[in-house]
């Protein structure tokens, strides 16, 4: 066996006769086709395993086949969607096929041949089903090459050995005077390998991973090998599975023909353990693959932009953002149920005994959970029960008797750093807060409260104490996953360098006439915030796309928010949501108290080397937590959109998302 790499697809030679394994052939060329796959998501394949004789006679039971009258090809109904008739379609008006499912079988291509032809048609029975196993016979080996190239060659049988296939007969008529030359629109197999063989009428065109559309030109005895989105899937997103499409040359007369064998697994779709590691994240749920087929018969599926991110993403299913709707099927299993894209609420991510187990797989399934939340969402909620709930109950109505000391008393607490202390603002009626600098720490928190409460009041400090040390747990976990996920073993930051800020916020309902903002929208200039409230809706986010999202109070649940400054850490990787406080509520007695920690850092911020790179360049300059909010505090810091990028953006004049 042999390859020779073209200036667009890697053709890899079938045809030599030291196809062995353990030969320095056969590792030259896995690694040729994982090189291939991953970048482009195919290869061309000189076979010699269908004869000259068999490729005749199969494009020859191609016409035969497409000759037959549209009401008997039309019977070819299939369950599975995509596998039987595809045709009479307005937008694709040069697009005929048809399809026979388990093409290997004699059973299925006998079935499929009578349907056809009720008299019989022998002939067309045999073209079909040698074809098929001659070129699965292709397709194995492709399997136990691509399977030993990534060392998970143990696995390469039990999968053969669930899998069924597909043969297509694929037809593109010529176009007619103004007609369309796009024969079939652009998309990406289903499958898990798809082998393509045409006549040699051309017009394949292949996205590559850098989106450059590659026309395919296929040699003598030549066939294309395309990775479907379940190969892609199988490799945790190693192996591209490509877009493509058929274009006509508009002065063509001839008639294209492909015979198109699909791989399809009866058991689960899944990544392997050996795939999985810090670096590489678990990115995929284990799925049915005839589910992934039903997702994208739906309305949702046609029109994702990314079907497998929408279908199984580990992101979405670890969440348990929605509960999985069944499929029409009400009596199916949960386990064959589809995942739906999730309606438009924050993720919740558990924080248990198991997921808190460094390096564990758990571990690193909920750092890669915790980072996506952090990039897509900008906050997430965190459900723990490591907070005990009397804890939380204590907490809340020692911070009302707080607010319910006199005026002159709550002036007291102030701070150096502007925001730090007491808030009691015109501009915001509805709004009031305290502040405790260095409030992880409990020599802060005691001269907090014997500021406020000269007689003493311990049980106010000693519940504090304890709580903002388990928001702190909460902060410092987050933190942790947060570099575990992006690989980064270097922590640029240790206890010293931070600094916490304790809140306690009130926010009381309007009287008629008063605006229902009671914080209006904001991005936070903390590293990071971890929010506790009474149970009062009133939190919103605006999301990347510019709509809001309502969070939802629950018990034992926190709101984690990512600021600017982890914004400018992370290289603009991370979202900094805007977010507000709303008391849409009529009546007086509703009143929302929320409390939080947030994180500062007294060092110098660098964004780590490993976050720069040809899709991120560098975006934001080293700088000061500390001399940040003193900018943000200053009238070019109020009038500015994004604070961060204003002071301390590589190129101010670029976008952010803040």
């Amino acid at each position: 066996m042999g390859s020779l790499a073209l200036p667009k697809l890697l053709v890899v030679d079938f045809t030599k006769e030291n196809i062995k394994p353990g030969s320095s052939a056969w590792s030259s060329t896995c690694n040729d086709i994982r090189v291939a796959l991953e970048n482009h998501g195919c290869f061309i394949a000189l076979y010699d395993g269908v004869s000259s004789k068999l490729e005749e006679s199969v494009f020859q039971a191609a016409e035969e086949l497409f000759d037959l009258p549209t009401e008997t090809k039309m019977k070819n109904i299939v369950e599975k969607p995509y596998h039987g008739y595809i045709g009479q379609i307005p937008f694709v008006p040069l697009h005929e096929g048809l399809g026979i499912d388990y093409a290997t079988e004699l059973e299925g291509v006998q079935s499929f041949t009578d349907l056809m032809w009720p008299k019989g048609n022998p002939s067309f029975c045999e073209t079909s089903m040698s074809f098929s196993r001659a070129v699965a016979k292709l397709e194995h080996m492709i399997i136990r090459l691509l399977f030993e190239s990534y060392g998970v060659e143990q696995h390469s049988e039990s999968h053969m050995n669930s899998t069924t296939y597909l043969l297509r007969y694929l037809k593109y008529r010529a176009p007619e005077m103004n007609e369309t030359t796009m024969a079939f629109p652009s998309h990406t197999d289903k499958s898990f390998l798809t082998i393509l063989h045409q006549n040699d009428v051309s017009g394949l065109e292949i996205r590559s991973r850098d989106d450059e559309w590659i026309s395919v030109e296929f040699p003598p005895s030549s066939f294309v090998v395309m990775a479907g989105d379940a190969c892609k899937a199988w490799s945790n997103n190693r192996v591209l599975s490509p877009n493509h499409k058929v274009t006509l040359d508009k002065k063509g007369k001839e008639t294209r023909y492909t015979i198109a064998l699909f791989s399809f697994l009866s058991k689960k779709v899944q990544v392997p353990d050996e795939f999985v590691d810090v670096e590489h994240p678990l990115q995929f749920k284990p799925f049915n693959h005839v589910d992934l087929l039903n997702f994208y018969d739906t309305e949702t599926g046609r029109k994702s932009q990314n079907i497998l991110k929408d279908f199984c993403d580990v992101f979405l299913y670890l969440l348990k953002l929605v509960d999985p709707p069944s499929i029409e099927d009400s009596t199916q299993s949960e386990e064959s149920q589809t995942i739906m894209p999730p309606q438009q609420k924050l993720p919740v991510i558990n924080f248990n005994a198991e997921t808190l187990i460094p390096s564990t797989d758990a571990w690193l399934s909920t750092s890669y959970v915790v980072r996506r939340a952090l990039e897509d969402y900008g906050c997430f909620v965190v459900s723990t029960d490591k907070i005990p709930w009397d804890l939380h109950e204590t907490m809340f109505e020692l911070t009302k008797d707080l607010f319910c000391l006199p005026i002159e008393t709550k002036i007291k607490t102030s701070s150096r750093i502007l925001g730090f202390g007491y808030g009691n603002y015109s501009t915001l009626p509805l709004f009031e807060s305290f502040g405790i600098e260095n409030g992880g720490t409990l020599d802060a928190i005691r001269s907090f409260t014997n500021l406020l409460f000269p007689s003493g009041n311990n049980t106010f400090c000693n519940i504090a104490f304890e709580y903002m040390k388990q928001l702190s747990e909460i902060n410092h976990c987050v933190l942790r996953m947060v570099f575990d996920s992006y690989g980064i073993k270097d922590k640029q930051f240790d206890s010293n360098s931070l600094l916490y800020l304790a809140r306690f916020m009130k926010y009381r309902a309007p009287i008629q006439g008063e605006n229902p903002i009671a914080l209006p929208p904001h991005s936070d200039k903390s590293f990071l915030a971890v929010l506790d409230e009474n149970g009062v809706k009133g939190f919103a986010v605006k999301m990347r796309n510019g709509e809001w999202i309502d969070h939802e109070p629950s018990p034992s649940t926190f709101l984690v928010v990512a600021g600017e400054p982890l914004m400018a850490w992370s290289n603009g990787r991370i979202y900094a949501p805007q977010h507000q406080v709303a008391m849409r509520t009529s009546a007086k007695e509703v009143v929302r108290y929320s409390t939080g920690l947030f994180w500062f850092m007294r060092e110098m911020v660098e964004v780590p080397k490993q976050l720069v790179d040809d899709e991120y360049y560098l975006r934001f300059k080293p700088f000061n937590n500390m001399d940040f909010l003193k900018y943000v505090n200053t009238e070019e810091g109020k009038a500015s959109k994004c604070a961060i990028e204003s002071y301390c953006g590589v190129n101010t004049s670029a976008s952010a998302d803040c």
